[in-house]
């Protein structure tokens, strides 16, 4: 070991005692504990279980529609094309946000004729008490299929408040299909 001035040395350990054997009438106090272990594991389970059917409650996150600002919207606009081919598909992107709660939900298309109604929707999930601040965009996608020609309407259904959640937005685009 090298010494440097400045460091104390480390304590030195003091000798162990040699061990001796234990006398023939006396078990090892080492191994008793270990040799009960697997039946005391065994049973402090069975009893934490004994009162429980059911795992922890966890509620089940709140589905709702997504929310869409319109005032600030910058490069998250909507992507609806202004055309559309007769019973082809058309894809429709939309972007929702939310906080560190908020999880990306499903998105809902009804046609009827030559109307379409998008919904995104989103969950949020308060049971832990605790969601982080930041800002979360979620990308929703869908596809309609017009089958009749002529003017068609896409309307984008959204909630414009977050703690809203009501889809009470509609914004309509119109679609030109040949």
């Amino acid at each position: 070991m090298i010494r440097v001035p400045f460091l104390p040395l480390p304590p030195r350990r003091p000798a162990r005692a040699k061990r001796t054997r234990p006398s023939p009438g006396r078990r090892r106090c080492s191994r008793g504990p270990v040799r009960r272990l697997p039946g005391m594991l065994a049973a402090l389970g069975a009893a934490a279980s004994a009162g429980c059917d059911e795992g922890p409650v966890v509620a089940d996150p709140e589905r709702f529609v997504g929310h869409i600002d319109f005032s600030d919207i910058g490069d998250l606009a909507p992507r609806i094309p202004a055309t559309a081919t007769t019973s082809v598909p058309l894809q429709v992107t939309v972007w929702t946000w939310g906080g560190g709660c908020y999880e990306p939900g499903e998105t809902e298309v009804a046609v009827d004729g030559r109307t379409a109604v998008v919904t995104p929707y989103d969950y949020v999930d308060t049971s832990t008490g605790v969601c982080t601040d930041d800002l979360r965009f979620f990308e929703h996608s869908a596809t309609v299929t017009f089958t009749d020609p002529g003017p068609a309407e896409i309307v984008l259904r959204y909630s414009t408040d977050s703690g809203n959640r009501t889809g009470d937005g509609r914004a309509t685009y119109t679609v030109a299909v040949s």
